[in-house]
């Protein structure tokens, strides 16, 4: 397997995690990679990857997705929790920040809070 399908099937793995574990849209996706929605289509499809431009943004979703998986038991707990307003946020939902390209303060959050600090 070349270097270019392993990187368009992680970028359908990461799609999928986005919209089951996240609850995300392909446009919210797009939105918090820089991308159009059209591009996050073609990255399901495994007709394309994202470039160096985007990947940084789809390694974020990919860490919050674990980080979430990893402190709720079902993805319906993990989405109302990214969908919801959070105090340590100040009271901002994750999803907004994450679309505004603030990723790193919902995995802040969420790394606290798997270190054994109260979400």
């Amino acid at each position: 397997m070349s270097i270019a399908q392993i990187q368009r099937r992680v970028a359908r793995s990461t799609v999928l995690e986005a919209r089951s574990v996240l609850g995300l849209t392909d446009r919210q996706i797009g939105r918090a990679t820089g991308a159009d929605r059209r591009t996050v289509q073609r990255w399901h499809a495994q007709a394309s990857a994202p470039g160096p431009r985007h990947q940084e943004a789809m390694e974020k979703l990919r860490e919050i997705s674990h980080l979430l998986r990893q402190l709720f038991a079902t993805p319906e707990e993990a989405q109302e929790w990214f969908h919801s307003p959070v105090p340590p946020l100040r009271d901002r939902t994750p999803v907004s920040l994450v679309q505004e390209g603030r990723a790193d303060e919902v995995i802040e959050a969420l790394s606290t809070a798997a270190s054994g600090a109260h979400l």
